[in-house]
């Protein structure tokens, strides 16, 4: 995917509302170019934490038609440990640390195990990226969390609601970007090459005080592509207690790819 296309589906594809979502991006004003948006101010407003523990609920629409609660606890830079539930009971989990990806399907006593890069298709995304994605945060692939500082890393130009942020350096074979609306909020990721795109529109960020989007919608284009939304109960997590998350696999279950994983969900 060239870079010009990659502008196009960040800018046109946000301030039209993005893609899917229930919860619509405001209409651009009228007077085209303009904007109140401040990269300061978008970095300024992502909360500053080290560990959260959040219900959320997932909704799959591609390639299987698929909904289902669960909890996720999140190690700033360190962890992502999702726990699928239903009925009160865990019926898979999704562990991410710093270099691998764990997880595992009780009913079907199916797992996976691969590393980080691999399921990024060598995209060089470290966990701190990952989390970032999920949560509206704005990022440079490989490096931590942002700070003002990071101001120069990136080409910012207004647009018609907010401005487009994009990494200066971008990898051989991907290009990304953001656009953050007036509110100074992340409305929408986009990136890919030649053979994958990613999209992820953010929204419902007026419904809580951490400044961070209750739905993520995400779109990407393989080969089977994946449809899906994320709605974060941001108003029931707890920030900052200290807990650590481990993760052991669990014996006699089938290792499978992680492409497999969605198929054996219960239904």
């Amino acid at each position: 995917m060239k870079l010009s296309h990659i502008l196009s589906v960040i800018v046109i594809g946000a301030v039209m509302g993005g893609c899917g979502s229930s919860k619509k991006v405001a209409a651009p004003p009228a007077d085209a170019g303009s904007s109140h948006a401040s990269f300061s101010e978008v970095v300024k407003q992502y909360p500053v934490w080290t560990d959260v523990e959040v219900p959320l609920n997932i909704d799959i629409a591609s390639p299987i038609n698929f909904n289902i609660s669960g909890r996720a606890k999140m190690v700033r830079g360190n962890v992502v440990d999702i726990s699928l539930r239903m009925l009160g009971f865990e019926v898979g989990r999704l562990y991410l640390n710093s270099d691998s990806v764990f997880g595992y399907v009780k009913v079907s006593k199916i797992c996976i195990a691969e590393s980080l890069g691999d399921l990024t298709a060598q995209i060089p995304m470290n966990i701190s990226n990952v989390q970032d994605l999920l949560t509206g945060g704005v990022f440079l692939l490989g490096n931590a969390m942002l700070t003002e500082a990071d101001k120069s890393a990136f080409l910012i130009e207004k647009e018609n609601g907010g401005i487009m942020v994009m990494p200066r350096k971008q990898p051989d074979r991907f290009q990304y970007g953001f656009f953050v609306n007036d509110d100074n909020r992340v409305a929408r990721f986009a990136g890919g090459d030649s053979d994958r795109s990613i999209q992820c529109d953010y929204s419902g960020y007026s419904e809580n005080k951490n400044n961070l989007p209750e739905e993520v919608s995400v779109t990407v284009s393989l080969k089977r592509p994946v449809v899906a939304s994320i709605n974060w109960r941001w108003e029931s997590a707890k920030w900052n207690t200290g807990f650590s998350s481990s993760f052991s696999m669990p014996r006699g279950y089938k290792r499978v790819r992680s492409q497999e994983l969605l198929n054996h969900l219960p239904k």
